[in-house]
């Protein structure tokens, strides 16, 4: 039986690509092999990506920058070359990883990441 690769080896795959370059800069040659190999559509392997890396993030696997570059680089795949491939929860832990990029109202005695990602993946994963 053939062992079939998973979302989850996906971001292994591109967790360990971002610790030795630094980055990721994915193209669409990178997704186009991910969801062949993963035989997923775009908008399936979208949303069990956000899944993952906001249940991930939430129980300390994986480190919000990390998940926020992924996020946004599947984020660029959808919006920027416009392939179809969000939903509702996408766009949710998306935006979650988003509000925790900067402080608000220049309030720096908070970490954004706390007061805003971390509760709104919380809210988010529950809903969906």
């Amino acid at each position: 039986m053939k062992n079939r690769f998973s979302v989850e080896d996906a971001v292994d795959e591109l967790k360990q690509r971002f610790e030795q370059e630094g980055d990721l800069n994915l193209d669409q040659r990178d997704i186009d092999a991910l969801l062949a190999k993963a035989e997923l559509s775009h908008e399936e392997f979208n949303t069990a990506a956000a899944r993952h890396l906001g249940q991930r993030f939430l129980d300390g696997a994986l480190d919000f920058e990390f998940c926020d570059v992924l996020i946004n680089e599947l984020y660029k795949m959808t919006y920027v070359f416009g392939e179809s491939g969000h939903s509702e929860l996408f766009w949710d832990v998306f935006n979650a990883f988003d509000q925790g990029e900067y402080h608000h109202d220049n309030d720096r005695s908070e970490d954004p990441v706390e007061t805003y990602t971390r509760p709104r993946l919380v809210e988010c994963l529950t809903k969906h």
